[in-house]
């Protein structure tokens, strides 16, 4: 997931929720409730859980030394890997992972 947070003062800031891929096996188990969370409330079914999530998001992000500025747009991205159907001369190598290709916007909301 990921958020694009737009201030009054026209500063955008970006959050991403961790890249799992890229975590120690450790944190990965120590963190696994986070990831159950990111991964439910993206769902469609959790809908009613994003308006606050947004708010919180916004709340969180305030640019360092700018208290006063006020959110005015925040958008939510889900994020997906599309793979392939395996051939053999596109093969992706044991370890690696591969990039985003896909992006959806599954909520925004505007402040006054």
């Amino acid at each position: 997931m990921s958020a694009e947070i737009l201030f009054s003062d026209g500063t955008t800031v970006r959050w991403n929720s961790p890249d799992w891929t890229k975590l120690a096996p450790l944190d990965r188990f120590m963190r696994f409730r986070e990831a159950e969370f990111y991964d439910n409330i993206r769902r469609d079914s959790n809908s009613g859980a994003w308006p606050s999530f947004a708010d919180y998001l916004a709340r969180r992000a305030v640019p360092p030394g700018r208290y006063d500025s006020r959110p005015a747009h925040i958008a939510l991205y889900r994020h997906w890997v599309v793979i392939p159907r395996p051939k053999a001369d596109t093969l992706i190598p044991y370890g690696t992972f591969p990039e985003f290709t896909a992006k959806y916007l599954f909520y925004q909301k505007s402040y006054n």
